[in-house]
């Protein structure tokens, strides 16, 4: 399963990246995230891993990984 990056259309800005952590973090301090670690981790590792250009590296072993702890024989 492969992740689509998101579309903008031509002349719409892409929010810069500071303003898309600032958006995050405004987010993970919600009450619903603010409760589940894990669901946190997660949206952090996402959005981090998307912002440093790696979005197409994600995948599920590498979340399972990453996010989750599993093991190399996940």
């Amino acid at each position: 399963m492969s992740m689509r990056q998101p579309t903008f259309e031509a002349g719409e800005a892409v929010p810069p990246p500071e303003a898309i952590r600032t958006a995050l973090d405004s987010i993970l301090k919600s009450r619903v995230f603010s409760r589940s670690e894990r669901h946190s981790k997660f949206l952090r590792f996402v959005c981090e891993t998307a912002l440093n250009g790696d979005g197409g590296k994600l995948n599920e072993y590498l979340i399972a990984q990453q996010v989750f702890e599993r093991g190399a024989d996940f």
